[in-house]
């Protein structure tokens, strides 16, 4: 939604009837706006249009919505003018598949009239459109408006205004609480001035008030509506437009950002600032990731913000992952305002390059928001579409020489499914190896073509593959075709409680429905060793064939080369001669945040300089409490490979994380930091067997103990070598840097 003119409004929205596909005929939809005594506003031009979001958002199955969109112009000279406070709220007609329906909107698109979106004042009054149980427009009167910031000295900045009204008291109110400062007032023959005083403190947002003559006290709008761009003078001081319109003031450096764009893998945004900005830092902050964005000059007050979406680290420019990242500024640590212009709200559509499709948003408090997703087609997006893929699926015939591979849903191409790729590529196989990879930036194996899942193409690889081969859950649709087998790999031995062992909970009535459903379509099943092989059965009520070969993917910890741990070491950043902890805790069942248990930042404060502190997230972790990353700490969730990481550690600090039976291959020392063991192994996921009795490494319970155990980790690692070796015998017999060809030699015939 947008204002073309200080009077004409542009909306873009959907109708849907669910069901029911959209067609081209003008007569089937009708838009206006409607006010007292039903009396109506139409639209000047009212067109339908093709948008592929809606087909993704309503999620309807049994009909193409792309054209359910539209976008409506509606001049309101008549609202501005009239001196009522009628409102005036946007209604649908909908005829449509020989239904016939009138409403009002009952949902608004993510970003999108978050906040209130309002017109340049006209003589006297403005237009304010805003989300209130639908879209309601209407006009406010502006007897005090904003025209001018001044810097003035040595009283401070002066706010000039056009008032209808005498004016004899003006304040700063704080707009999140009831702090209050007088501000003084100039009468003039035109215009009234508003002295602010400099010493206003910071990091809060100020209302301006005014007092009038009759003693009504009175908000300070924002005249116009382009070029709104915040000021700022010497000292500080800049202002702002608010989110109703309202001027507020603020004492901080403030970037506001226009309008964007993308120019290749870059996103480029204009920007306005206030003085001073020195020393700002501006970042593109995701759940998982942050991405630095850089600042340059541009003319006056002007700047522009860029941020390559595939960002460097670890040796290699990595395509930042699928999510929404907010725009945020830093100033030595503190933060700083970072607001959407004015202009904004008709920037909100996707731009689509190759290999990401993104988004601008508007988040309620006026923060800017950025979302990156796959780039699937128009005709690859939402349900419909996706049924009528998996419809062309079924009905292709005949498999080929091809080797599907997914890892965790796509998101890497690492695991064992890496190992058994590089073992037929060494035996120079007939089978074409191909990869799922949920979005662009999974780097896959040499050799090896990625596809992105859900697109056509995917789903013609899914459907001629030979081999279908996973390491956790199927894809939805996936069916096993006459000709094709199903290989799951699963991805590490069970100290937690897996499939139907686990507690049932009100929020997983359907989980062992589920299990049941992708686990009957498993023709292998690897298990790495005999503990495995007992439980997997039971656990998913599995019986087929199980493979006890060991992991393919713990070859490569097999008389790993001290080359590679050096090579990893530079990658990371780490000075020769440091000490490197890994820190690599599970998630918690009913939470996707990172547990928030051991403070890694002070742990590395407490070991000293000479120490790193890698931190590893879950797969199942999809955000940070409070994120971990700088100085002597390394976010390595997003690190594409864990097996160098366990190369590049001289010591494991885990809790109940399967990485405890991979890491052992190394034979270095691991540490155990189980604050809630009790609670873990008896009411929240439960365990097969008791780790306090067979662990290879000390359970701690506090910061301080693993501090002290840290300190002197030889003597502790030593003290448990009769349970680490007994440990090695019973999870890892298998592990011995041949398990990728024997899982070869079982299953992949060619």
């Amino acid at each position: 939604m947008t204002w073309l003119t200080p009077t004409v409004l542009e909306v873009a929205g959907w109708v849907v009837l669910p069901g029911v596909a959209p067609t081209t005929d003008p007569r089937e939809l009708a838009i206006w706006l409607t006010g007292a005594g039903r009396t109506r506003i139409e639209p000047t031009t009212l067109r339908q249009v093709q948008d592929a979001r809606v087909a993704e958002i309503v999620d309807d199955v049994a009909a193409d919505q792309r054209g359910s969109g539209f976008v409506a112009r509606f001049d309101l000279g008549r609202v501005v003018q009239s001196q009522s406070r009628r409102t005036w709220r946007l209604v649908y007609r909908v005829r449509r598949g020989g239904i016939d329906r009138t409403g009002t909107f009952d949902a608004r698109d993510r970003g999108c009239l978050s906040r209130a979106v309002v017109s340049d004042v006209v003589g006297g009054r403005r237009i304010r459109a805003m989300w209130n149980d639908g879209l309601v427009v209407a006009a406010v009167n502006a007897p005090v408006v904003l025209v001018e910031l001044l810097d003035q000295e040595p009283r401070g900045a002066v706010l000039l205004l056009e008032t209808q009204r005498r004016l004899i008291g003006a304040s700063l109110v704080e707009v999140d609480g009831t702090a209050r400062l007088d501000a003084a007032v100039v009468p003039g023959d035109a215009r009234t001035a508003v002295v602010v005083p400099r010493d206003l403190p910071g990091g809060v947002r100020w209302d301006v008030r005014v007092t009038t003559e009759g003693g009504d006290e009175l908000r300070v709008q924002w005249a116009r509506r382009d070029g709104a761009r915040i000021s700022g003078v010497p000292g500080g001081i800049s202002v702002a437009r608010g989110a109703r319109g309202y001027v507020e003031l603020v004492r901080e450096p403030v970037l506001e950002v226009a309008r964007w764009r993308l120019e290749g893998d870059r996103l480029v945004m204009e920007c306005s600032y206030a003085d001073p900005v020195d020393g700002v830092e501006v970042f593109l902050r995701g759940p998982l990731a942050t991405a630095t964005i850089e600042l340059s000059a541009g003319d006056g007050d002007t700047c522009v913000a860029v941020v390559d979406l595939r960002p460097s680290r670890w040796g290699r420019r990595m395509l930042l992952a699928p999510g929404r990242y907010l725009v945020v500024a830093e100033r030595e640590g503190q933060p700083v305002p970072v607001a959407v212009g004015p202009q904004f709200t008709g920037d909100l559509a996707d731009r689509c390059t190759d290999e990401l499709r993104v988004r601008a948003e508007q988040t309620a408090k006026g923060q800017l928001r950025i979302v990156l997703a796959a780039p699937l087609a128009d005709d690859e997006r939402g349900a419909y579409a996706q049924r009528q893929l998996r419809r062309d699926y079924r009905a292709r015939q005949g498999v080929e020489q091809i080797a599907y591979f997914e890892c965790y849903g796509g998101t890497s191409a690492t695991d064992s499914a890496a190992a058994i790729h590089t073992e037929l590529r060494a035996r120079r196989s007939p089978l074409r190896s191909y990869f799922g990879i949920a979005h662009r930036g999974v780097p896959v194996p040499p050799d090896a073509t990625p596809v992105l899942r859900y697109t056509r193409e995917w789903w013609e690889v899914v459907a001629r593959s030979r081999f279908l081969t996973f390491n956790a859950g199927l894809p939805a649709g996936l069916e096993r075709r006459d000709g094709q087998e199903v290989v799951q790999t699963w991805h590490g031995t069970p100290l937690k409680l897996l499939g139907y062992h686990r507690p049932a909970t009100a929020t997983r009535s359907e989980f062992p429905e589920q299990i049941r459903a992708y686990v009957s379509r498993w023709d292998h099943l690897l298990a790495p060793n005999p503990h495995s092989a007992a439980i997997f059965p039971e656990a998913w009520f599995y019986e087929g064939p199980i493979h006890q070969l060991g992991y393919p993917r713990n070859d490569a910890l097999w008389q790993a080369p001290s080359a590679r741990a050096t090579m990893v070491r530079d990658r990371l950043g780490i000075a020769a001669g440091s000490r490197v902890v890994l820190y690599a805790p599970t998630w918690r069942d009913g939470s996707r945040t990172m547990p928030d248990l051991l403070d890694v930042e002070r742990l590395a404060v407490a070991l000293g300089p000479n120490y790193v502190v890698l931190v590893r997230g879950h797969m199942n972790i999809r955000r940070w409490s409070r994120p971990a990353d700088g100085g002597q700490v390394r976010d390595v969730t997003a690190y594409p490979e864990i097996n160098d990481l366990f190369l590049a550690a001289d010591v494991l600090i885990t809790d109940y994380s399967s990485v405890m039976f991979d890491y052992s291959r190394t034979g270095k020392p691991m540490v155990f930091f189980v604050p809630d063991y009790e609670h873990y192994r008896d009411e929240r996921r439960g365990m097969y067997f008791d780790l306090a009795e067979v662990s290879p490494g000390p359970l701690v319970r506090s910061f301080d103990d693993v501090v002290a155990v840290l300190r002197d980790v030889a003597s502790v690692h030593a003290s448990h070598e009769p349970r680490y070796a007994a440990w090695i015998e019973r999870f890892n017999p298998l592990d011995d840097g041949n398990a990728a060809a024997r899982v070869v030699d079982a299953i992949y015939e060619y």
